[in-house]
């Protein structure tokens, strides 16, 4: 399962103190539960893409839904952990979804983001392979995540790609080739991401 968490920063909050605590906790989970890979990590730069701003993308490996029984437990047998502890003194995760990934995901790091949100609208084969054959065209950029929600179990429009770019001179190419009305997918909406401390507000 890929679990996508939407999160905006509180109100009144400081970057700094955001971004220590979101980083914290994040990679303290990660560092404590070997099963959850964190794919990425960022905010929207330049503030180019739709609200809330900061994506973190968890690869849960090889559990499906039954991951969210696991942290179900962990989370009531935590007992009480002050805010200062936790991303709830900082951030609030205004969404989350719950995807299955149409390829293996590779994990971000290190550099810009280019992320596609899409309405699925044909088959996992095709969509995977129409993705496949993009980022073949385009040797200088990578895929590290292709995903479609499971259900209705992650807000519209249910699809999500992440690219990850040396630069923003390499969007000139892949982010125009891409339309409304294309088939497999529907593109609806992009958006352009850095790491955590490194977006431009």
């Amino acid at each position: 399962m890929i679990y996508v968490e939407y999160i905006a920063r509180r109100a009144g909050v400081a970057l700094k103190d955001f971004h220590s605590v979101v980083r914290q906790v994040q990679e303290a989970w990660e560092a404590g539960h070997s099963s959850d890979e964190m794919i990425l990590n960022a905010g929207r730069t330049w503030r180019v893409g739709p609200e809330p701003e900061y994506l973190g993308i968890w690869n849960t490996g090889d559990s499906g839904l039954e991951r969210l029984d696991d942290w179900t437990r962990a989370f009531r047998e935590r007992g009480e952990v002050g805010d200062e502890a936790t991303m709830s003194r900082v951030a609030r995760i205004s969404i989350a979804g719950c995807y299955r990934a149409l390829r293996p995901p590779v994990r971000a790091r290190g550099s810009v983001y280019y992320v596609e949100y899409f309405r699925p609208v044909g088959s996992d084969d095709e969509i995977a392979s129409a993705y496949q054959d993009r980022a073949a065209r385009h040797g200088t950029v990578k895929l590290n995540l292709l995903a479609v929600r499971i259900g209705k179990l992650a807000p519209d429009p249910g699809g999500i790609a992440v690219w990850s770019l040396h630069n923003f001179a390499l969007l000139s190419a892949i982010a125009a080739e891409v339309d409304d009305g294309a088939k497999p997918v529907q593109l609806t909406a992009c958006g352009l991401y850095a790491d955590i401390e490194e977006e431009i507000l």
